[in-house]
Order: structure tokens, then C-alpha cells, then sequence
């Protein structure tokens, strides 16, 4: 969404995405977002990180978070300055043995806690929910899940799958990015 050649029905299409995801998560208590897909290769961390770009082009603070943590310090050591004003990112560490357990644990939700003082916005790239059950060990502490599916790739019945796994954390799904 940064480089100047990106034609305008795309750029338009993350805006537009930028703007309902803000109006969605206006009365919530959260201001986090879970970025999922059913499958790996749905367009998942590109949607994420372009919804980050367009938030903080909003003149909105926002905290990009890539959700395999690994094993660090303190989130404010690990964050990077993203090449944006308003943005900052939490690249991976080191892919721990264990992510859905550090997703869903006690430091995860601090970390949270912690940034959304300092932040308008949280976007999570988290893994897909049919390959791993990471991002649903957050439903308690987020805004709520993004779905996205690629089109002509992810199946009917994939995409029922994962929404179904979401449903039963009580977790809210946000929307559908296709």
C-alpha cells in the first residue's frame, strides 16, 4: 500500500476495508484485531499489513504484530519502528515449540494490555485456523477476527470450517476480506 505503483481499485479496496474495520470496532472494547484465513497462502499477512499501513496513514497509532512471538524480552524491545509515522511492528522470534500456548497465555493478553495503551489500533497476523488453533486463543482480548479467504483457492467448506472453529470461542468475526 506504500509504493506509488499500486493501482487505485487496490489501494481504495484496503481503505475501504480500513474504514468499516474502524467503524466495527468503535463500540468495542477492544481495538485489536485478529487477521486470520481458513488456509496458508489465502493472502493473510498481506491483507494484515496493508490494513496496518492504512490505519496509520489515518494518522491512527498503530501496533502491527506478527503472532509467532517467540521467545524475547519485553514488546517494547522487540518492536521495530515500521518505515511509516504512526507504526510500529512486532516482528517473530524464534518459532517457539509451543505458539498456541503463548498466544492464549498470561504475557500475551499483559502485552496487549500494555500496547493498546499506547496504541489506536493492534493488527495481528495470526496462523490460519484450520492448520492451527493460534489465533482462537486470543477471542477474550481482542476486538475480534478478520477473516480472509482467497478467491477461487479457499473452499466453501474450508471457510465453514474455520468460521465454525471462531464460533464456538465466542470470538466476533469482524467481517470476510475475499
Amino acid at each position: 500500500l506504500c509504493a506509488k505503483d499500486i493501482p487505485f481499485p487496490c489501494s481504495e479496496a484496503y481503505r475501504s476495508i480500513r474504514t468499516n474495520l474502524m467503524f466495527t470496532l468503535a463500540p468495542q472494547e477492544h481495538k485489536i484485531v485478529a487477521v486470520t484465513s481458513p488456509n496458508a497462502a489465502d493472502g493473510k499477512s498481506l491483507t494484515a499489513a496493508n490494513i496496518a499501513i492504512a490505519m496509520a496513514m489515518m494518522n491512527k497509532k498503530v501496533l502491527f504484530i506478527d503472532a509467532d512471538l517467540g521467545h524475547m524480552t519485553t514488546w517494547q524491545v522487540a518492536r521495530h519502528l515500521a518505515p511509516l509515522p504512526n507504526m510500529d511492528v512486532l516482528t517473530a522470534g524464534t518459532c517457539p515449540p509451543n505458539p498456541s500456548e503463548l498466544l492464549a497465555s498470561p504475557a500475551m493478553k499483559k502485552l496487549l494490555e500494555e500496547a493498546e495503551q499506547q496504541y489506536d489500533y493492534i493488527i495481528i497476523d495470526t496462523p490460519p485456523v484450520n492448520v492451527v488453533s493460534d489465533a482462537l486463543g486470543l477471542s477474550d482480548c481482542i476486538g475480534g477476527i478478520l477473516m480472509v479467504a482467497r478467491y477461487y483457492v479457499t473452499t466453501t467448506k474450508e471457510l465453514e470450517t474455520a468460521l465454525q472453529a471462531i464460533s464456538v470461542t465466542g470470538a466476533t468475526v469482524l467481517g470476510l476480506v475475499l
